[in-house]
């Protein structure tokens, strides 16, 4: 799953760069951005709303991603998939006691105790399978 970068000249030179990556139906659009400065002031408001908005779907469960050169993943709620770069998809439950460990050794996210804790509660009464 290579990750090429692409670039469109505008008037004053580059003016977009493209990460794409390839997907089982070719190449997507994965990230788009300028060269044009940007600011915290140009991050706050966005930031502030997908964390802590009630209908933002990133207040409710867990949802992460990783790109590496062998595979996509991605956590959303207790949903762990993983895409191949031939494009074979492979989904699990993850058990909210066993968050922490996934999110920290397949994400590189690390968590406090406390934060994996109330995180794992909440996957799990979110959770429509029993426990």
């Amino acid at each position: 799953m290579a990750v090429p970068v692409g670039a469109a000249a505008g008037e004053f030179g580059i003016d977009h760069w493209w990460l794409h990556h390839r997907g089982p139906d070719g190449w997507v659009d994965r990230h788009t951005f300028t060269l044009t400065p940007q600011y915290p002031v140009d991050y706050v408001g966005g930031s502030h709303y997908v964390g802590t908005h009630p209908r933002s779907p990133f207040t409710r469960r867990a949802y992460a991603q990783r790109f590496d050169g062998r595979r996509h993943q991605i956590l959303d709620g207790d949903e762990w998939t993983t895409v191949l770069p031939d494009g074979t998809r492979s989904s699990r439950t993850v058990h909210p006691r066993d968050l922490l460990r996934v999110l920290g050794e397949e994400f590189a996210i690390l968590l406090d105790e406390d934060t994996a804790a109330r995180l794992a509660d909440r996957t799990a009464a979110d959770s429509p399978s029993p426990r």
